[in-house]
């Protein structure tokens, strides 16, 4: 069975490896570094007291970023070099990878360091917590553009993928906004917050499935992708998925209190 042709096929999938290229790759491995070892833990994410488990966490954090900003910052180049966005879904996906990594690890990392703060002290929220809160809600607005412009080309099935994805940011800006409105209503918040985070629980699920049902749809249609697209899927769902399998693990044996979330 012949294939369906894909326009993109090509871009961005050069074996060349020049000076420009490792010094590029050399930037990823610090900035993956920094912001993973030995404790830049992101806010809100588990802070395990146990070295093993904190091993494992940053180890995956570090293995995360160096598989998304790899691939975004190739997808990148090569959209650069065309002129265009790209329009393979892999690819789209890969650039959102990348940048939902900077914009939670590497600005977390880069905000504490020049605030020298943490989230919250015995006089409430601090300077950290409204600089890390503000990057979050400008990274949740520019993934939904990203989905917005990716719904509005492709096929079919993955117009459907990327509106579940839209949903599923715009639930989470809700929750992002909830926080800051209600950070000093500690009871009023965890009210709207329970609701919220379930309601957004269920539709972080039904958008990663729809992500993972419009790749099966792509390789029963045949439809002709490059590597890229492929690899971008593979990481995007790799970077929700190796966190989520990880924290199941360690609440089986460390519990909740042993993670130790960082504040």
């Amino acid at each position: 069975m012949s294939k369906t042709p894909d326009i993109e096929s090509n871009i961005g999938t050069s074996t060349q490896f020049g000076i420009r290229q490792l010094l590029g790759f050399t930037a990823i491995v610090a900035i993956a570094v920094v912001c993973s070892f030995p404790d830049s833990t992101t806010f809100g994410h588990p802070n395990p007291k146990d070295p093993i488990w904190r091993f494992a966490f940053r180890f995956s954090e570090l293995l995360i970023g160096l598989l998304c900003l790899s691939g975004a910052s190739i997808v990148a180049c090569g959209s650069f070099a065309e002129r265009r966005f790209p329009t393979e879904p892999g690819r789209i996906l890969f650039l959102v990878a990348g940048f939902n990594y900077l914009a939670t690890n590497f600005t977390d990392w880069l905000v504490q360091l020049l605030t020298l703060d943490v989230a919250r002290d015995e006089n409430g929220p601090t300077a950290y917590f409204y600089a890390f809160m503000g990057v979050r809600l400008l990274s949740i607005a520019v993934m939904i553009g990203i989905g917005i412009v990716s719904i509005l080309r492709g096929r079919w099935w993955w117009r459907i993928a990327f509106g579940l994805f839209v949903v599923k940011m715009l639930a989470a800006l809700a929750i992002s906004t909830s926080y800051i409105w209600l950070v000093n209503d500690t009871a009023k918040y965890s009210e709207i917050y329970m609701t919220l985070h379930r309601a957004s629980s269920v539709l972080s699920t039904i958008a990663f499935l729809g992500i993972i049902a419009a790749s099966i749809v792509d390789f029963f249609k045949t439809v002709q992708r490059s590597r890229l697209h492929w690899l971008g899927i593979s990481c995007y769902l790799l970077s929700i998925f190796l966190p989520w399998i990880l924290m199941m693990i360690a609440l089986q044996f460390v519990g909740v209190q042993g993670l130790l979330f960082s504040e």
